[in-house]
């Protein structure tokens, strides 16, 4: 009997050891041009540049989980979180990789965050249901999630951020955005060229320096823009349900088309005065600033516009 109870026993044990998490720490070499592609069905993934030619995977693998492949071939290294066909459940993965400043990254996820750090070339990252964070990131950035935060902090380049449930906010040195969300709020600073921000609810905000061109709307919120503007830049900003708030220097030099169907015009910026029609609702503004070389064009079918002075 007892060695009976000594062989479940110790049967138990094996089969509790091959559910539990696997910690792993691998290493590759690689070119300072490579490509890395990682995926991961579920758990976190960090992605940190460094100054050496190799990959490193530490972390651990979850419950169930069949195995790690990390795998390079010519300037392509792959990182893939392989899960049994059978469908049986597996717990978190949960990868911290690092790879040489250089080396293009592309980072796939269906449940669970992404953070990336330091990368020094173009990135992708996209995760079904969890958070993308991206900072301190030099190249083109395209992040998104379909349920979840997307945040691109203290990067350089031009940036693509999108998710479907969850807010946007865009902070850095940036050359072209392009940064929506379909439920949740959206904020972009600084952009210096090109900028579409948009929200199907909820606010949008937008600073630039100089941009040549601005786009941004939201149907259920209000919108909003601090910064210059370009020499013949223009500025569209429309808002179905909410108010539109330009803030521009004094000096600014533009042609300014503001209207809305229930709300009033505020300008602060010349001595125009809004137009309102004998009957009904709404007021329009035509007025022109300087040598009227930009066009702004502000909108708000509820709500009201502010033009005034950064």
């Amino acid at each position: 009997m007892t060695l009976v109870k000594t062989f479940i026993l110790a049967s138990l044990a094996i089969a509790v050891a091959a559910l539990a998490d696997t910690a792993i720490d691998e290493v590759r070499t690689a070119g300072p041009k490579d490509n890395v592609e990682i995926s991961n069905v579920k758990g976190r993934i960090e992605v940190e540049g460094w100054d050496r030619n190799e990959v490193r995977v530490t972390g651990n693998l979850g419950k169930n989980v069949e195995r790690l492949e990390f795998e390079r071939d010519g300037d392509d290294t792959e990182i893939r979180v392989v899960i049994p066909s059978n469908g049986w459940r597996v717990g978190d993965s949960n990868l911290v990789i690092r790879l040489p400043f250089g080396n293009e990254v592309r980072v796939e996820c269906v449940s669970g965050s992404i953070e990336a750090k330091g990368i020094k070339a173009d990135i992708e990252l996209e995760t079904v249901n969890g958070s993308v964070r991206a900072t301190d990131c030099e190249g083109e950035i395209d992040a998104q999630s379909t349920s979840g935060s997307v945040k691109v902090l203290q990067c350089k380049g031009d940036v693509k951020a999108e998710t479907i449930s969850g807010s946007v906010e865009v902070e850095g040195d940036f050359g072209e955005v392009e940064a929506s969300s379909t439920s949740g709020s959206v904020r972009v600073r600084t952009v210096r060229d090109e900028v579409r921000a948009r929200s199907i609810s909820g606010s949008v905000e937008v600073e630039g320096v100089a941009p040549r061109e601005i786009e941004f709307q939201s149907n259920s919120g209000s919108v909003s823009y601090l910064g210059g503007l370009a020499p013949n830049a223009k500025l569209r900003a429309s808002t179905h349900s909410g108010s539109v708030k330009l803030r521009l220097p004094a000096d600014v030099s533009a042609r300014v088309h503001a209207q809305t169907f229930s709300g009033s015009i505020n300008n602060q910026l010349s001595n125009a005065e809004e137009e309102r029609p004998s009957r009904g609702p709404g007021a329009t503004l035509n007025t022109k600033l300087g040598d009227g070389s930009a066009d702004i064009e502000a909108s708000a079918f509820s709500g009201g516009v502010t033009l005034s002075i950064k």
